[in-house]
């Protein structure tokens, strides 16, 4: 059987399937060796409920695994715990791809809790060791989002509406906030929870201008170097897939033609892997 994870620094999402008759689906924690100690990783594995002599082949795609360090880390302690199974390790991006567009060309964007992009032949990804990050980048990201709105509540600079709904959702007091901010692990998922509120509320006028500034801060930095290749953007991510509107008007704005947009890449993948593998 074929296991299947897509990782992001939120969960990790795993199927075994032999792509007919079985199917078994598991959500993880995130494994993004970047914020995860080998110590979390390893212990992330070892709650998986998979048979390790029933799988044969790995194919794990995740954030944080674009640099070769990450990726033998990644795939060492994967064949750790899967001794008999052939392990591919690939970021994130090649996922979205090949859920994205299967065959054809297209740029490839992440907006999920973390940011990214590349360049898709249809075979293989390229251009795609651009994020910082989120604590120098990852503009438009759910980080970013709920960075944004965190701010605008605690700085006194949201409408009284705005500002008490908030405040009544979220149940915040500062010194609390910070006290918990800064004792997390993954302070970007801490952050990016906040995030559904500015879409929860986008036909407040302060949220649509809010939302439209961080795409087109995403634009700027993620995909105005793809310009000339005029070839449609398609999307993964829930950020990209509930702004999905305004993120279509930004793109045009900017001269892109949106793509796909899909919240989760796992359908996509299978489908891929199944006629991959001629099943």
């Amino acid at each position: 059987m074929i296991l299947i994870a897509d990782s992001g620094s939120t969960g990790t999402s795993w199927v075994l399937t032999d792509f007919s008759n079985y199917r078994k689906d598991f959500e993880g924690a995130g494994m993004n060796p970047n914020y995860s100690s080998e110590k979390e990783l390893k212990e992330s594995l070892s709650l998986l409920p998979f048979d390790s002599d029933k799988v044969s082949k790995i194919y794990f795609y995740g954030s944080g695994v674009g640099s070769e360090e990450n990726n033998r880390k990644v795939s060492r302690l994967i064949s750790q715990r899967f001794q008999k199974a052939e392990v591919f390790v690939a970021n994130d991006l090649l996922a979205a791809a090949k859920a994205l567009s299967p065959e054809n060309p297209g740029i490839i964007g992440i907006l999920g809790t973390g940011t990214n992009s590349c360049y898709w032949d249809g075979e293989r990804i390229s251009d795609d060791q651009h994020s910082l990050g989120f604590l120098l980048g990852d503009e438009g990201s759910g980080f970013d989002f709920g960075k944004h709105i965190l701010s605008a509540f605690f700085y006194n600079q949201l409408s009284q509406e705005l500002s008490t709904k908030f405040r009544g959702q979220y149940q915040l007091d500062r010194s609390l906030f910070i006290t918990e901010l800064y004792q997390q692990t993954s302070p970007n998922r801490y952050i990016a929870a906040f995030a559904p509120f500015v879409f929860e509320n986008s036909d407040f006028p302060e949220m649509k201008k809010l939302i439209q500034n961080r795409f087109n801060h995403f634009i700027k930095y993620y995909l105005m170097r793809f310009q000339s290749l005029d070839l449609p953007v398609h999307f993964i991510g829930s950020v990209a897939y509930f702004g999905k509107p305004l993120l279509e008007d930004c793109l045009r704005q900017a001269g892109f033609s949106p793509g796909a947009f899909l919240r989760q890449p796992m359908d996509g993948l299978l489908q891929y892997h199944k006629i991959k593998h001629n099943i």
